[in-house]
């Protein structure tokens, strides 16, 4: 986990005594949504339906998807909570992130 976070620029690495990881930019300056999206794919992607195809070789709902419609609004959603969120949001006790993440879904409109 370490070597794909150091790959992806959110850490630098030093050898020797005294050495290890440590972040290479500031903790208020890393999404959530950035890191998680190291390891995993976002929840939506328009190229799902392409990947995900059933028993089919294509979609048979490529132009009138209503569950489509349901994941992008999902993967929206949560992928704007997320980016709302900095590691160094993490660093503080759950009733603060709880705070947080309502100023942030004030401050969206929600």
């Amino acid at each position: 986990m370490l070597q794909r976070l150091r790959q992806a620029g959110f850490l630098d690495a030093a050898r020797g005594p005294g050495g290890g990881y440590r972040l290479a930019r500031p903790p208020m300056g890393i999404s959530v949504r950035s890191v998680i999206e190291v390891f995993d794919d976002p929840i939506w992607s328009d190229s799902f339906c392409s990947c995900h195809t059933g028993r089919e070789d294509a979609c048979v709902r490529s132009f009138d998807c209503s569950i489509r419609a349901l994941w992008r609004s999902i993967g929206q959603a949560v992928s704007s909570v997320l980016d709302g969120l900095t590691l160094e949001d993490l660093l503080h006790h759950e009733p603060e992130v709880q705070g947080l993440l309502q100023i942030s879904k004030m401050s969206r409109g929600n």
